[in-house]
């Protein structure tokens, strides 16, 4: 039996200058690279956001851990690599059908390995799986989350998938070379183990790493072409043009490809880096350009932004600071010169890398077990260097996405674990066994003489596009003031929203830093009010502001910044404050609230109710006379109704309630904004003017029908007001009366039922709803007519006081109760106060006003749509009101026995629908309570519901609601206004009734209104 042969050494190569050079250079560009990686995320860390703190001591941690595997492995690699070699001969002699199929399962399982390190926690979600199994996998995906391990991130996935693509393609050019297979079988080994890496990747959803891999292929494509050229062209002239062309052509046609595959806003961005939807090349550029300028070093470098600090927000640079933008980062730090120059440091680390493994030694006599396992790390440091090209051109804005980490400089502790096991593959050994079997030809020597010129003409393309790269920014520069906002860097900040002092409102959520302390003068040098409470409306006001034209630049902590300019509502600082007061005064938030706003006999009796509160819930909107403006609108609600509308346990010591709630989902908004009601008494004006506008309605105008028109609006005489309308009065017959048309036109002309735009055109538009009022027909027609007249009659044949209440028509009841103001007339305070500026307008002679609005442009003038002779009278007769009607007493408890006397004030009050007001609200809930378990009870069995029933429970889900509406005069230092209030009142704690029951007494409505008005 033969000797065998002594296993050859790797002394003599390794101790060649080229390898040693080689090795010292990769030994410190790594430990160079890797100590800068530590300073900058430390940086970051420090002067970022917060959960970036860790970064630096972890990548402390992850090169210890790194270098003391990579030592391991150097360690141990010929025989880790020798057992792979045997593994993988074993599959390369299996019959083609199995070893196809083996290596078939082996991809197919890889793709399934990846999948479940993502979407493991979401095995239950998996369609078509049996029901009995969903509770199994639901636990499981628990336990599998619990365990912190997954998912597992996108980044990581990469490189677990790396090092097997890079093991299985050096066995592919280890098969070629010694067991002399075809071009054709390897091909489709090496295209399989690519397709089955991108499949991979693309389960991990992570874009970037994809492209790395088209460009590492493009290199291995261009050195194949270049070891496949014949023996006549082997010189390294034709191989360094073949390679450069060859990868010239593949780079060029992916790069052409690219915009193809990426998604449309992406694509925008990086063609329109300063005005498009996405910001993250604008920022990247802003970035890089703004170190010089800005002074940016350790320790002022903004990861954060320089008005993050000033804002408590974080700006600057995005979360991708620590990967995707290692350029623009390392720019920012230590200016551009430094940046390319680690740029550079990275590229020759890598080339080092490929050129160890060219220079691995042949094994003469043994299974090349090491020459394998350098050709792993060659290929993926090939891969490194594909990912640096992708990471320049990204941060450089010539790929329309933003890169991927930069090796060994961007924090990843896979990836920093990934790159130094690569080197630890191909770093030489003072000596090592080579095991005997076939001779050594892998192929890295010529993969290193064709990946050279491959990738000295990558280099000197690349040089070409920074050049194109430079000349695009010159051409498309940026603005001259620089930014640092997260949205668009070169997106000013938006305007700060002012009342109409001047004065910044606070709890705007408006974007990009613009607080109290950006707006002008702090908040003690003058008052500052809150906005109204309504997410829609802050919405729209924030909008608003981030659309004003830019005004000039604003400078914060040495960034000159764009600003917008401010956008100023018609609302008063003072008197919104003051309506907020109010308000939590009224529903009992806070009882230091009505200190110095309600008299001290008034605060005592609103104490005497449930929750020591004057009423339940209050919405209150004060406009301007002249022009519409919104001068304030606040709303607030007792915490006992508060919990109630969420739904929510309710606090200690509120009544039972057996209410069930309407669905009417703007109970739980802002009142004066969104929340509806029965317009009760308010709709008298309207009565008045289809009163005044019928046939022969020119008879109210003079002598003793101008005094009988004015007493009834001042006493709020329903019955007279129905009587006219439908014809029982002096003039015409009720069974060809004209009120109710009249009406109907008159309101559809008025067009009461339209949006209201308080924020109109050029700026998002905050609709609210207007005033339906519909009205059937009258008189009425057809079979039923006269039994309708006949009920109409008998209705007013009673006395006065119960005249119209319970009117046994059908047709004749539906149009009774729009005009008492119940049913179907339902309003928003906005929408009524619209009606009353409408009356003022046409009363002083102007033939326009000019809606509610809180912009002041965002408004135009429409006809007032009142005759000023009728206007004039009914505001007439509401300034009789606090001297005779039903403000008379909310004017004696706010003023005195005096009242209103002189005041010139106008008035009209309501009270909705509320049937139950004789019970207690104990009584109430009781009684309700059983209407509510009987209903359910016959819905429970189908049976049907009795009329009385359904009516119960109608009257049982209503709120015991009073309206206000006050006209004052202009005053000293103050203008005109018009005040609607709208309050759900409340039940006297000792009796348990509920306040003016019956609409007897004081309207806390109009008290409400007066409060706000004593001190305008």
């Amino acid at each position: 039996m033969p000797t065998p042969p002594p296993p050859v050494s790797l002394g003599p190569q390794a101790a060649t200058g080229a390898v040693s050079f080689t090795v010292t250079a990769a030994l410190l560009l790594y430990a160079l690279l890797t100590a800068v990686s530590v300073v900058w995320l430390g940086d970051w860390g420090r002067h970022g956001p917060a959960f970036a703190r860790q970064y630096g001591p972890q990548q402390q941690l992850t090169i210890a851990f790194a270098g003391l595997l990579g030592l391991l492995l150097w360690l141990a690699r010929d025989r880790l690599a020798l057992a792979a070699v045997r593994g993988m001969a074993a599959w390369s002699a299996m019959p083609s059908r199995q070893r196809y199929l083996t290596g078939l399962a082996v991809a197919v399982g890889m793709v399934f390995v990846v999948g479940l390190l993502h979407w493991a926690h979401k095995l239950h979600t998996v369609p078509g799986l049996p029901g009995p199994l969903r509770p199994l996998l639901r636990w499981l995906s628990t336990q599998l989350l619990a365990t912190g391990l997954l998912p597992v991130r996108p980044s990581v996935t990469v490189e677990l998938l790396r090092l097997p693509a890079c093991l299985l393609l050096a066995w592919a050019l280890y098969r070629w070379q010694h067991a002399n297979l075809s071009l054709r079988s390897n091909l489709l080994l090496a295209l399989a183990v690519l397709a089955s890496l991108v499949l991979g990747l693309w389960a991990s959803q992570d874009k970037g790493p994809m492209l790395v891999v088209a460009i590492a292929v493009v290199f291995l494509g261009a050195a194949a072409v270049a070891r496949m050229l014949p023996q006549a062209l082997q010189s390294p002239g034709a191989r360094l043009l073949v390679a450069g062309a060859a990868a010239g052509a593949g780079l060029a046609l992916l790069m052409l490809a690219l915009p193809h595959l990426t998604p449309a806003d992406r694509l925008q961005a990086w063609r329109h880096p300063y005005s498009g939807k996405l910001e993250y090349l604008a920022q990247i550029s802003w970035f890089m350009q703004a170190a010089a300028q800005a002074d940016f070093g350790l320790g002022k470098t903004p990861w954060c932004g320089h008005l993050g600090a000033l804002l408590g927000r974080c700006l600057g640079m995005p979360t991708e600071t620590q990967s995707d933008y290692t350029l623009a980062a390392l720019a920012g730090l230590w200016g551009p010169l430094t940046a390319w120059g680690l740029t550079a440091a990275t590229a020759c680390w890598l080339l080092c890398l490929i050129r160890l493994a060219a220079a691995a030694p042949a094994a003469r006599h043994g299974i090349d077990a090491a020459g394998l396992a350098a050709s792993t790390g060659g290929l993926y440091a090939l891969m490194l260097l594909a990912q640096l090209f992708v990471t320049v051109l990204g941060n450089l804005g010539l790929l329309p996405l933003t890169g991927v980490p930069m090796p060994l400089l961007s924090w990843g502790r896979a990836s920093m674990v990934g790159a130094t096991l690569a080197m630890a593959l191909v770093m030489p050994r003072p000596g090592g066994v080579r095991h005997q079997g076939m001779r050594h030809s892998l192929g890295i020597p010529a993969l290193w003489a064709a990946v050279l010129p491959a990738a000295t003409a990558g280099c000197l393309l690349a040089m070409l596009a920074v050049a194109a790269g430079l000349r695009q920014r010159l051409h498309d520069s940026p603005p001259a003031v620089l930014s640092s906002g997260r949205s668009n860097p070169w997106a000013p900040l938006a305007g700060c929203v002012r009342a109409a002092d001047g004065s910044a409102l606070q709890g705007m959520p408006l974007p990009a830093g613009t607080t109290a302390a950006l707006c002008g003068q702090p908040p003690a040098l003058q008052p500052v009010a809150d906005a109204p409470n309504d997410p829609a409306l802050r919405q729209a006001l924030v909008q608003a502001a981030a659309r004003t034209p830019v005004l000039g630049q604003r400078d914060l902590a040495g960034l000159r910044i764009p600003q917008r300019a401010d956008v100023n509502t018609t609302l008063s600082a003072a008197l919104q404050a003051r309506a907020d007061h109010l308000a939590n005064c009224l529903t009992g938030q806070a009882t230091s609230a009505c200190d110095g706003l309600v008299p001290a006999a008034l605060a005592a009796r609103y104490a005497q109710r449930l929750e020591g509160a004057a009423v339940r819930a209050v919405s209150l909107v004060t406009l301007r006379q002249r022009d519409g403006a919104v001068l304030a609108m606040a709303d607030a609600r007792s915490p006992c109704s508060v919990a109630q509308m969420a739904n929510t346990p309710r606090p200690a010591g509120c009544t039972p309630e057996a209410q069930r709630l309407l669905a009417r989902p703007g109970r739980a908004g802002h009142q004066a904004l969104r929340a509806d009601d029965m317009v009760a008494s308010t709709v008298k004006a309207l009565l008045a003017d289809a009163q005044l506008s019928m046939p022969g309605g020119g008879r109210w105008l003079h002598g003793a029908g101008r005094e009988r028109m004015l007493a009834a609006l001042a006493s709020s005489n329903t019955a007279f007001f129905i009587d006219e309308l439908l014809c029982f009065g002096a003039v015409g017959r009720p069974d060809t009366c004209p009120g109710p048309a009249t009406l109907a036109r008159r309101v559809a002309a008025l067009r009461l039922a339209d949006g209201i735009d308080l924020i109109g055109p050029g700026a998002p538009r905050l609709r609210l709803g207007g005033l339906p009022l519909a009205l059937p027909a009258w008189p009425p027609t057809g079979p039923g007519a006269a039994r309708e007249l006949a009920a109409a009659r008998r209705c007013h044949a009673l006395p006065e006081k119960q005249r119209w209440r319970q009117c046994s028509g059908e047709q004749l009841a539906a149009l009774v109760a729009p005009l008492w103001g119940q049913g179907n007339a339902r309003s928003h305070p906005v929408a009524v106060a619209q009606i009353y500026l409408r009356i003022a307008a046409a009363a002083r002679g102007d033939a326009h006003f000019t809606p509610p609005h809180l912009l002041p442009a965002s408004a135009a003038p429409q006809p007032s749509g009142f005759e000023t002779a009728h206007a004039a009278l009914i505001l007439e007769g509401l300034t009789r009101v606090p001297l005779l009607g039903t403000g008379r007493a909310a004017c004696i408890s706010v003023h005195g026995s005096a009242g209103c006397r002189g005041m010139g004030l106008a008035m009209k009050t309501g009270t909705s629908l509320f049937p139950q007001h004789a019970w207690t609200a104990t009584e109430r809930a009781a009684r309700c309570r059983a209407v509510f378990d009987e209903q359910d009870r016959r819905r429970s069995a189908s049976r049907p519901l009795p009329a009385d029933l359904g009516k119960d429970a109608l009257h049982c889900a209503l709120y015991p609601m009073k309206w206000a509406v006050l006209l004052a005069p202009a005053s000293a230092g103050a203008d005109a206004t018009v005040t609607v209030v709208l309050v759900e009142r409340n039940w006297d704690a000792a009796s348990g009734r509920l306040d003016a029951g019956d609409d007897r007494g004081p309207n806390v409505a109009m008290e409400a209104a007066l409060l706000l008005h004593a001190r305008r």
